[in-house]
């Protein structure tokens, strides 16, 4: 890690996964030559020490991620995979660590954040790409998506490491600590220890006792649904959001309609019923052609009393022509045993038909 003397101030450095022992232990590791802010979605009842301020931050908003990163000059992403606070959660952990990384690399990239360390798995020589656990395949996607914001970023990757006093661990810890703000590793991968044998399984041991520690502080009836679609050569985020509320009423025609005013704001109603079932605000500031966020702000099927930050954002994958549709913070109106069985249920099917649809439709394109 940079060293400090008379004529430099501590650096600021932003660290993630704090509620987990490799967090917490480089937070009172890093305190002692560096200002720390600790992200956590839970801060309540932790206790700042000095050099040492914690942030509460939800990964899943943009809008906190940049605000987490505020005044930071190195960021560490130690976020766990499969990290989810919703009561109801409807996707792939690959692509909910999809989202966490591109939002920490575009909050990063907005703040100036010289540096990014990202702990990763330990990939097996000679392995090819689609030969990879869904784990480590994962892994990789993470620190693509990372590095595709211009931002240095340092890779450490490592085996297995399921002992916190092991010889391992004190490796990882002290070469996370070297890492940060050293020039001379920007842009590099380094490897630690042995094989990565890492499965699907072993990865959810891992992270069970973060996912108790978040179920433990979820009171409220909420949702996330994540789908991954592939789009037409060409297309953006912002055309599949558009295209999907205009083939949503033509898809559920004449169940369905939607429409678009001229402010951005989408209704969807039911047959001839004048009350819509949901209303969709589009948000010009959190927007752009790679992303496009829909604030969920009324409709019979929403819970407005709990639900105030709802939302359907889509975010194409950096580099790809792959586009993640998620609805974050979403409370339905239904009771939960009937949202469950019912209209969750039809949301998945509708997600399927769509991408489906996108299908056909670079199929087309092709012949």
């Amino acid at each position: 890690m940079m060293k400090n003397n008379e004529n430099h101030q501590r650096p600021t450095i932003a660290l993630t996964g704090v509620d987990e022992y490799i967090g917490y232990s480089l937070l009172k590791q890093l305190s002692g030559q560096a200002e720390v802010i600790a992200l956590s979605r839970y801060v309540d009842k932790r206790e700042h020490r000095e050099h040492a301020e914690w942030r509460a931050c939800d990964f899943f908003s943009i809008d906190d991620v940049e605000k987490g990163l505020e005044g930071t000059d190195y960021a560490v992403y130690l976020i766990p995979s499969m990290l989810s606070t919703a009561r109801l959660t409807q996707a792939k952990f690959e692509d909910i660590n999809v989202i966490l990384a591109e939002h920490f690399g575009r909050a990063a990239q907005k703040n100036g954040v010289k540096q990014i360390v990202y702990w990763s798995g330990l990939v097996p020589p000679d392995t090819k790409k689609n030969a990879l656990s869904r784990f480590l395949h994962s892994r990789l996607e993470v620190q693509q998506i990372l590095e595709s914001f211009g931002i240095p970023v340092t890779t450490i990757r490592t085996g297995l490491i399921d002992e916190p006093e092991s010889s391992s661990l004190s490796e990882v810890m002290n070469t996370l600590e070297h890492s940060i703000g050293n020039e001379e590793l920007f842009g590099k991968t380094m490897d630690i220890g042995g094989l990565d044998v890492t499965t699907y399984e072993e990865m959810l041991k891992q992270t069970a006792e973060v996912e108790r520690i978040m179920r433990k502080h979820t009171v409220k009836s909420d949702v996330r649904s994540v789908q991954r679609i592939l789009l037409p050569e060409g297309k953006n985020a912002t055309w599949t959001a558009a295209y999907y509320l205009s083939w949503l009423s033509s898809f559920a025609k004449p169940l369905l309609r939607t429409i678009i005013d001229d402010s951005g704001i989408c209704r969807v109603y039911i047959a001839c019923d004048r009350r819509p079932l949901l209303e969709l605000t589009y948000s010009s500031p959190s927007s752009a052609s790679a992303y496009a966020v829909y604030q969920i702000t009324g409709g019979t099927f929403v819970n407005t009393k709990e639900s105030l930050h709802g939302r359907l954002e889509f975010m194409q994958i950096p580099g790809t022509q792959e586009c993640i549709v998620a609805i974050h913070d979403y409370v339905p109106s239904l009771p939960w045993f009937l949202y469950s069985f019912t209209q969750a249920k039809v949301h998945i099917w509708v997600m399927y038909a769509f991408r489906k649809n996108l299908l056909r439709l670079i199929l087309q394109h092709d012949l």
